[in-house]
C-alpha cells in the first residue's frame, strides 16, 4: 500500500508540473502524426537503398542470394535480419527500428536541451522535433535516418550530463557506446565523435586524456566497433 501511495503521488507530482504536461502532449501528438505517415504508406514500393538493407538481411537471415554492399553501415541490417529469422514481417520491424526511434529522437532532443539550457528551450527543441519534415519522411521509409539520429543524441546527452555537468561520471561510459552504435548505424557518427574530441581539446586542451572514464568509455566502444571492423575485414579484406 505504501509503496503504491509512493507511485501515485510521484505520478501525481509529474503531472502537476506545467513543463511535463506539455512534453506528454507532444509526444501524443509526434506519435499521431507518425502512426498516421506510416500506415498512410506502408504499401509504397521501396526505394534502392531501402532495399538494400532489407535484401542484405534477408541475406543474413534465410540465404538469399546477394552480394552484400560495403558501404552501407551493418546494424539496421542486422536488426531487420534477427526479425526475419524469427519471422516477423518487416513492417513491424519498420515501427520498431523506424517510428519508435523517431519518436525517440522528440523526447531524447526534450533531455539533451534540457541539460544544455532549461526545460522553455527543451520544450521548444522537442516541439520543433516533432514536426520537422526531413524526420518525418524518413519514418516512412526503410532508412537508417531515425535510428542514426536517436543513438548519436544518446551519445552527446550522456556526455554533456555526465561529462560537462559532472552529474554522473558512469554515464560517460555509456558515450563509447552509443558512438559505436551510431556508427554502425550512420558512418557520419564520426562528426559527433569528432565534436566531441573537439570539445575536449578547446575546453581542458590535453588533459582529459587523464580522465578514467573517457577511457573506460573509449574501451566499452571499442567492443560494439571492434566487432564491427573485425567483420568488415573478414568479409571484405578491408
Amino acid at each position: 500500500m505504501e509503496q503504491e501511495h509512493k507511485k501515485q503521488s510521484k505520478l501525481s507530482e509529474f503531472f502537476s508540473d506545467k513543463t511535463n504536461r506539455t512534453l506528454i502532449t507532444i509526444i501524443i501528438i509526434s506519435l499521431i502524426i507518425r502512426i498516421y505517415y506510416f500506415m498512410l504508406t506502408k504499401n509504397q514500393a521501396v526505394w534502392w537503398d531501402e532495399s538494400e538493407y532489407l535484401v542484405t538481411a534477408k541475406h543474413w537471415a534465410m540465404g538469399v542470394p546477394w552480394d552484400v554492399n560495403p558501404q552501407r553501415p551493418i546494424l539496421f541490417s542486422l536488426l531487420f535480419a534477427i526479425f526475419y529469422k524469427l519471422s516477423i514481417p518487416d513492417i513491424v520491424g519498420k515501427f520498431f527500428f523506424v517510428l519508435l526511434p523517431s519518436l525517440g529522437v522528440v523526447v531524447i532532443s526534450y533531455l539533451l536541451a534540457k541539460e544544455m539550457y532549461d526545460k522553455k528551450i527543451a520544450i521548444l527543441t522537442s516541439a520543433f522535433m516533432s514536426i520537422f519534415y526531413v524526420l518525418i519522411f524518413n519514418t516512412t521509409r526503410y532508412h537508417t535516418d531515425a535510428l542514426g539520429v536517436l543513438l548519436g543524441l544518446f551519445a552527446v546527452y550522456y556526455f554533456w550530463k555526465g561529462y560537462v555537468n559532472q552529474k554522473s561520471k558512469k554515464l560517460i561510459w555509456l558515450v563509447g557506446i552509443f558512438l559505436a552504435l551510431n556508427f554502425a548505424t550512420r558512418l557520419v557518427a564520426v562528426l559527433i565523435a569528432g565534436t566531441i574530441l573537439l570539445y575536449l581539446i578547446l575546453t581542458s586542451g590535453i588533459k582529459f586524456i587523464k580522465n578514467r572514464d573517457l577511457w573506460i568509455s573509449a574501451l566499452l566502444g571499442l567492443i560494439p566497433l571492434g566487432s564491427y571492423l573485425i567483420y568488415n575485414i573478414v568479409s571484405y579484406g578491408r
